[in-house]
């Protein structure tokens, strides 16, 4: 250690409470660094919540958006039981309107209590010629 040489460090008395000078040239918009500083620091600061605000809207959209979707898959689920169920009944009116249709077609007769009351009301007719009409054809029959 015999080599190096010790320069002391002396502090000057008045560094501490004198500002340091500024050169013009050095100020921005007539602003120094310092408060360049300070501003980009409350600006960071005001960017951080407004992400934060932007954060919180976006997870309260997506909230509401599977909600909605949850409404509307309940909605559809309860229309397509209602249309089910609305269906099967048209279903089974068409099913009797078949039947009642079938019954319509089907040939018919009378009860032998019927074909007495007939005989009897056309019996003043007996002999004469009558003209049935049945599916618009004509059938000419001698009663009795």
């Amino acid at each position: 250690m015999a080599n190096r040489i010790q320069i002391p460090i002396v502090a000057a008395p008045h560094a501490a409470t004198t500002k340091r000078p500024i050169m013009e040239s050095a100020l921005v918009l007539g602003r120094s660094s310092d408060w360049w500083n300070g501003a980009m620091l409350i600006s960071l600061g005001v960017a951080a919540f407004v992400a934060l605000l932007v954060a919180a809207a976006t997870t309260g959209a997506v909230i509401a958006s599977k909600r909605e979707a949850v409404a509307a898959s309940n909605e559809l689920d309860r229309y397509k039981s209602q249309a089910a169920i609305q269906i099967s009944e048209a279903n089974a009116r068409a099913l009797e309107a078949q039947v009642a249709l079938e019954k319509y077609k089907a040939p018919r007769s009378m009860l032998p209590d019927e074909r007495k009351r007939f005989v009897k009301l056309i019996s003043p007719s007996r002999g004469k010629s009558l003209t049935w009409r049945l599916l618009q054809t004509t059938l000419r029959r001698t009663l009795f």
